[in-house]
């Protein structure tokens, strides 16, 4: 699964993607094997794709724009039970 993290840097996309990375490891998924992120915070590329940031990118879909999401939000989109 590659999970990616859009933003330009800021504490909010920071925030952002400790709480995916605080959600996989309480899942217990393991970075390299179940999953890859990458924070992406080139301002073209965000450009390019109209996102508004914080902006969360799933396997190519985006499932989340504009704010931190919550844990709960993000083990709806990893298929967890919140």
């Amino acid at each position: 699964m590659l999970i990616e993290v859009w933003g330009p840097g800021c504490a909010r996309c920071l925030q952002t993607a400790q709480t995916i990375e605080r959600v996989l490891r309480q899942l217990g998924r393991r970075a390299g094997e179940d999953y890859h992120l990458q924070k992406i915070d080139d301002p073209r590329a965000i450009a390019l794709r109209k996102l508004v940031t914080p902006a969360v990118v799933i396997d190519g879909q985006v499932v989340w724009q504009g704010s931190v999401p919550t844990a709960d939000q993000v083990k709806v989109w990893l298929g967890a039970r919140p």
